[in-house]
Protein backbone atom coordinates (compact mmCIF):
# COMPACT_ATOMS: atom_id res chain seq x y z
CA UNK A 1 0.00 0.00 0.00
CA UNK A 2 1.42 3.38 -1.03
CA UNK A 3 0.85 6.58 0.90
CA UNK A 4 2.43 9.99 1.13
CA UNK A 5 3.00 12.19 4.15
CA UNK A 6 2.86 15.97 3.82
CA UNK A 7 5.12 17.71 6.31
CA UNK A 8 3.21 20.98 5.75
CA UNK A 9 -0.20 19.79 6.99
CA UNK A 10 0.91 16.48 8.58
CA UNK A 11 -1.60 14.56 6.48
CA UNK A 12 -0.95 10.89 5.65
CA UNK A 13 -2.83 9.98 2.47
CA UNK A 14 -3.50 6.51 1.05
CA UNK A 15 -3.65 6.35 -2.74
CA UNK A 16 -6.47 4.69 -4.69
CA UNK A 17 -7.03 3.77 -8.35
CA UNK A 18 -10.42 5.45 -8.75
CA UNK A 19 -9.49 9.11 -8.26
CA UNK A 20 -6.78 11.55 -7.32
CA UNK A 21 -6.22 12.08 -3.61
CA UNK A 22 -4.45 15.04 -2.07
CA UNK A 23 -3.32 16.17 1.35
CA UNK A 24 -5.36 18.68 3.33
CA UNK A 25 -3.26 21.68 2.25
CA UNK A 26 -3.11 20.60 -1.41
CA UNK A 27 0.68 20.50 -1.66
CA UNK A 28 0.76 16.85 -2.79
CA UNK A 29 -1.58 14.70 -4.86
CA UNK A 30 -1.34 11.20 -6.21
CA UNK A 31 -3.11 8.24 -7.79
CA UNK A 32 -2.50 4.55 -8.39
CA UNK A 33 -2.39 3.97 -12.14
CA UNK A 34 -2.73 0.20 -11.71
CA UNK A 35 -2.50 -2.26 -8.80
CA UNK A 36 1.24 -1.65 -8.34
CA UNK A 37 2.29 1.66 -9.88
CA UNK A 38 1.47 5.15 -8.66
CA UNK A 39 2.29 8.70 -9.69
CA UNK A 40 2.26 11.87 -7.65
CA UNK A 41 3.19 15.52 -7.88
CA UNK A 42 4.22 17.92 -5.16
CA UNK A 43 4.56 21.69 -5.03
CA UNK A 44 7.48 21.33 -2.58
CA UNK A 45 9.93 18.79 -1.23
CA UNK A 46 8.21 18.76 2.17
CA UNK A 47 6.91 15.21 1.93
CA UNK A 48 7.99 11.63 2.16
CA UNK A 49 6.63 8.45 0.66
CA UNK A 50 5.33 5.66 2.90
CA UNK A 51 4.63 1.99 2.30
CA UNK A 52 2.65 -0.49 4.36
CA UNK A 53 3.52 -4.15 3.83
CA UNK A 54 0.01 -5.28 2.88
CA UNK A 55 0.22 -8.81 4.26
CA UNK A 56 1.41 -7.55 7.65
CA UNK A 57 -1.60 -5.21 7.84
CA UNK A 58 -3.94 -8.11 7.04
CA UNK A 59 -2.18 -10.33 9.60
CA UNK A 60 -2.41 -7.62 12.27
CA UNK A 61 -6.13 -7.10 11.69
CA UNK A 62 -6.78 -10.85 11.75
CA UNK A 63 -4.76 -11.22 14.97
CA UNK A 64 -6.68 -8.38 16.55
CA UNK A 65 -10.04 -9.94 15.72
CA UNK A 66 -8.85 -13.34 16.90
CA UNK A 67 -6.84 -12.39 20.00
CA UNK A 68 -7.74 -8.81 20.81
CA UNK A 69 -5.09 -6.45 22.06
CA UNK A 70 -3.77 -7.89 25.33
CA UNK A 71 -1.48 -4.96 26.16
CA UNK A 72 -3.73 -2.16 24.94
CA UNK A 73 -1.24 -0.94 22.33
CA UNK A 74 -2.73 -2.76 19.36
CA UNK A 75 -1.05 -5.11 16.92
CA UNK A 76 2.04 -3.96 15.00
CA UNK A 77 2.46 -4.17 11.25
CA UNK A 78 5.30 -3.17 8.93
CA UNK A 79 5.54 0.33 7.52
CA UNK A 80 8.54 1.91 5.82
CA UNK A 81 9.73 5.09 4.15
CA UNK A 82 9.98 4.54 0.40
CA UNK A 83 13.26 5.86 -1.01
CA UNK A 84 13.31 7.96 -4.13
CA UNK A 85 13.62 7.42 -6.95
CA UNK A 86 11.20 4.51 -6.85
CA UNK A 87 10.23 2.62 -10.01
CA UNK A 88 6.64 2.08 -8.82
CA UNK A 89 5.96 5.46 -7.12
CA UNK A 90 7.02 8.17 -9.54
CA UNK A 91 7.08 11.93 -9.02
CA UNK A 92 5.93 13.83 -12.11
CA UNK A 93 5.31 17.48 -12.90
CA UNK A 94 1.87 18.93 -12.28
CA UNK A 95 1.25 19.06 -16.04
CA UNK A 96 2.24 15.40 -16.45
CA UNK A 97 0.10 14.46 -13.47
CA UNK A 98 -2.99 16.08 -14.95
CA UNK A 99 -2.55 13.99 -18.13
CA UNK A 100 -1.92 10.80 -16.13
CA UNK A 101 -4.87 11.23 -13.79
CA UNK A 102 -7.29 11.93 -16.67
CA UNK A 103 -5.98 9.11 -18.90
CA UNK A 104 -5.67 6.48 -16.20
CA UNK A 105 -9.18 6.97 -14.82
CA UNK A 106 -10.75 5.69 -18.05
Amino acid sequence: MKLFYCMECQDLVKLVTTHTRSCECGQIKGIYIDNLNAKFCSKSNNYFLVGFANQTVTDAVNSYFKLGSPDGWGINFSAFVIPEPCETFIRVTEEEFEKVSKNDLH
